[in-house]
Protein backbone atom coordinates (compact mmCIF):
# COMPACT_ATOMS: atom_id res chain seq x y z
CA UNK A 1 0.00 0.00 0.00
CA UNK A 2 1.52 3.26 -0.89
CA UNK A 3 0.24 6.76 0.41
CA UNK A 4 0.48 10.30 -1.08
CA UNK A 5 3.87 11.75 -0.85
CA UNK A 6 6.21 8.09 -0.42
CA UNK A 7 9.65 8.85 -1.66
CA UNK A 8 9.28 5.48 -4.19
CA UNK A 9 5.66 6.00 -5.38
CA UNK A 10 6.20 9.09 -7.24
CA UNK A 11 8.29 11.05 -9.54
CA UNK A 12 9.79 14.00 -7.62
CA UNK A 13 8.79 17.61 -7.26
CA UNK A 14 11.39 18.63 -9.62
CA UNK A 15 10.65 16.19 -12.05
CA UNK A 16 7.18 17.16 -12.15
CA UNK A 17 8.26 20.73 -12.39
CA UNK A 18 10.75 20.10 -15.42
CA UNK A 19 7.89 18.14 -17.21
CA UNK A 20 5.60 21.41 -16.90
CA UNK A 21 8.54 23.83 -17.91
CA UNK A 22 9.31 21.67 -21.24
CA UNK A 23 5.55 21.48 -21.79
CA UNK A 24 4.48 18.04 -21.47
CA UNK A 25 2.40 16.57 -18.49
CA UNK A 26 3.23 13.17 -16.92
CA UNK A 27 -0.30 10.98 -17.01
CA UNK A 28 -1.33 7.98 -14.93
CA UNK A 29 -4.52 5.78 -14.68
CA UNK A 30 -5.75 5.25 -11.40
CA UNK A 31 -8.37 2.36 -11.21
CA UNK A 32 -11.25 2.16 -8.38
CA UNK A 33 -12.39 -1.04 -7.54
CA UNK A 34 -15.78 -2.06 -6.39
CA UNK A 35 -14.39 -1.50 -2.76
CA UNK A 36 -13.73 2.15 -3.63
CA UNK A 37 -10.06 1.37 -3.22
CA UNK A 38 -7.63 3.18 -5.37
CA UNK A 39 -4.97 1.22 -7.48
CA UNK A 40 -1.82 2.63 -9.41
CA UNK A 41 -0.29 0.67 -11.41
CA UNK A 42 -0.30 -2.49 -9.09
CA UNK A 43 0.07 -0.66 -5.93
CA UNK A 44 -2.98 0.19 -4.10
CA UNK A 45 -3.73 4.04 -2.36
CA UNK A 46 -4.94 4.82 0.56
CA UNK A 47 -4.52 8.37 1.59
CA UNK A 48 -7.06 10.34 2.46
CA UNK A 49 -5.91 13.11 0.63
CA UNK A 50 -6.51 11.21 -2.55
CA UNK A 51 -9.95 10.38 -2.34
CA UNK A 52 -10.59 13.94 -1.24
CA UNK A 53 -8.60 15.36 -4.08
CA UNK A 54 -10.76 12.82 -6.75
CA UNK A 55 -13.81 13.68 -4.61
CA UNK A 56 -13.30 17.69 -4.76
CA UNK A 57 -12.00 17.55 -8.66
CA UNK A 58 -13.26 15.09 -10.67
CA UNK A 59 -14.56 16.03 -13.92
CA UNK A 60 -15.49 14.09 -17.10
CA UNK A 61 -13.36 14.72 -20.21
CA UNK A 62 -15.43 15.90 -23.90
CA UNK A 63 -15.21 11.74 -24.31
CA UNK A 64 -16.60 11.11 -21.01
CA UNK A 65 -13.64 9.47 -19.46
CA UNK A 66 -12.69 10.56 -16.06
CA UNK A 67 -10.19 12.54 -14.61
CA UNK A 68 -8.90 15.55 -12.23
CA UNK A 69 -5.16 17.32 -12.15
CA UNK A 70 -3.20 16.98 -8.92
CA UNK A 71 0.15 18.66 -9.00
CA UNK A 72 -0.11 19.50 -12.66
CA UNK A 73 0.03 15.64 -13.69
CA UNK A 74 -3.57 14.58 -15.34
CA UNK A 75 -4.81 11.78 -12.96
CA UNK A 76 -7.13 9.16 -15.16
CA UNK A 77 -9.71 7.46 -13.29
CA UNK A 78 -11.44 4.22 -14.47
CA UNK A 79 -13.99 3.01 -12.02
CA UNK A 80 -14.69 -0.43 -12.39
CA UNK A 81 -17.91 0.32 -11.20
CA UNK A 82 -18.92 3.64 -9.87
CA UNK A 83 -15.78 6.77 -8.81
CA UNK A 84 -17.61 6.68 -5.71
CA UNK A 85 -18.61 4.16 -2.70
CA UNK A 86 -20.30 4.22 -0.35
CA UNK A 87 -18.49 2.83 3.40
CA UNK A 88 -20.88 3.67 5.78
CA UNK A 89 -24.00 5.89 6.66
CA UNK A 90 -24.93 8.21 9.55
CA UNK A 91 -28.49 7.99 10.71
CA UNK A 92 -29.93 10.98 11.98
CA UNK A 93 -33.25 9.21 13.88
CA UNK A 94 -36.49 10.70 13.63
CA UNK A 95 -37.85 10.24 16.95
CA UNK A 96 -41.28 11.98 16.77
CA UNK A 97 -42.23 9.19 14.23
CA UNK A 98 -42.94 5.86 16.00
CA UNK A 99 -41.28 3.57 15.54
CA UNK A 100 -38.39 6.22 15.91
CA UNK A 101 -35.91 3.15 15.61
CA UNK A 102 -37.08 3.01 11.81
CA UNK A 103 -37.22 6.46 11.30
CA UNK A 104 -34.71 8.53 10.14
CA UNK A 105 -34.42 12.36 9.76
CA UNK A 106 -31.57 13.17 7.78
CA UNK A 107 -29.01 10.57 6.27
CA UNK A 108 -25.12 11.41 5.44
CA UNK A 109 -22.86 9.17 2.97
CA UNK A 110 -19.93 8.04 4.56
CA UNK A 111 -17.55 7.45 1.24
CA UNK A 112 -13.93 6.24 1.08
CA UNK A 113 -11.84 8.47 2.71
CA UNK A 114 -14.33 9.32 4.91
CA UNK A 115 -15.74 11.99 3.33
CA UNK A 116 -19.30 12.79 3.68
CA UNK A 117 -22.50 14.60 2.33
CA UNK A 118 -25.99 14.52 2.84
CA UNK A 119 -28.21 11.60 0.67
CA UNK A 120 -30.22 12.73 -1.89
CA UNK A 121 -33.08 9.72 -1.44
CA UNK A 122 -34.51 10.68 -4.83
CA UNK A 123 -31.32 9.41 -6.17
CA UNK A 124 -31.52 5.66 -4.81
CA UNK A 125 -31.82 2.52 -7.20
CA UNK A 126 -30.84 -0.90 -6.94
CA UNK A 127 -29.50 -2.27 -10.11
CA UNK A 128 -27.71 -6.02 -11.02
CA UNK A 129 -27.39 -8.34 -8.27
CA UNK A 130 -29.98 -6.14 -5.39
CA UNK A 131 -26.52 -3.51 -5.24
CA UNK A 132 -27.63 -0.50 -4.21
CA UNK A 133 -26.89 3.12 -5.89
CA UNK A 134 -27.08 6.51 -5.31
CA UNK A 135 -26.06 9.90 -7.02
CA UNK A 136 -23.16 12.08 -5.46
CA UNK A 137 -21.63 15.50 -5.65
CA UNK A 138 -25.03 17.13 -6.93
CA UNK A 139 -25.71 14.07 -8.42
CA UNK A 140 -23.11 14.16 -11.33
CA UNK A 141 -21.69 11.25 -10.19
CA UNK A 142 -22.85 7.67 -9.16
CA UNK A 143 -22.03 5.79 -5.97
CA UNK A 144 -22.37 2.29 -5.17
CA UNK A 145 -23.19 0.58 -1.17
CA UNK A 146 -20.79 -1.96 -0.25
CA UNK A 147 -22.87 -4.63 1.77
CA UNK A 148 -22.03 -2.71 5.45
CA UNK A 149 -23.68 0.40 4.48
CA UNK A 150 -26.71 -1.11 2.58
CA UNK A 151 -27.80 -3.13 5.57
CA UNK A 152 -27.48 0.25 7.85
CA UNK A 153 -29.85 2.24 5.11
CA UNK A 154 -31.75 -0.53 4.59
CA UNK A 155 -33.05 -0.78 8.48
CA UNK A 156 -34.99 2.31 7.44
CA UNK A 157 -37.07 1.02 4.33
CA UNK A 158 -40.09 -0.51 3.97
CA UNK A 159 -41.80 -2.29 1.52
CA UNK A 160 -44.00 -0.71 -1.12
CA UNK A 161 -45.93 -1.05 -4.00
CA UNK A 162 -43.55 -3.50 -5.86
CA UNK A 163 -40.45 -2.50 -3.88
CA UNK A 164 -39.20 -0.34 -1.38
CA UNK A 165 -39.28 3.25 0.03
CA UNK A 166 -36.63 4.52 2.27
CA UNK A 167 -38.48 6.10 5.58
CA UNK A 168 -37.15 9.77 5.74
CA UNK A 169 -38.41 12.81 7.39
CA UNK A 170 -41.81 10.75 7.86
CA UNK A 171 -42.32 10.42 4.12
CA UNK A 172 -41.34 7.72 1.54
CA UNK A 173 -38.90 7.70 -0.97
CA UNK A 174 -39.62 4.99 -3.05
CA UNK A 175 -36.26 2.85 -4.36
CA UNK A 176 -36.08 2.85 -7.87
CA UNK A 177 -35.11 -0.76 -10.13
CA UNK A 178 -32.72 -0.09 -12.52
Amino acid sequence: MVALGDADSRPSLATRRSFLIEGLMREYTYVIDEDGLIWCEGEQYDAPEIYEQFYRNMTRAPDGRLFTMCLGEKCWIEPRDTPFVVQAVHVERDEKTAPPERSARAVTLVLNGEIEEPLDPATLRVGAHHVLYTAVRGGAFPARFTRKAYYELMRYAVASGTGFALVLGGREHPIANA
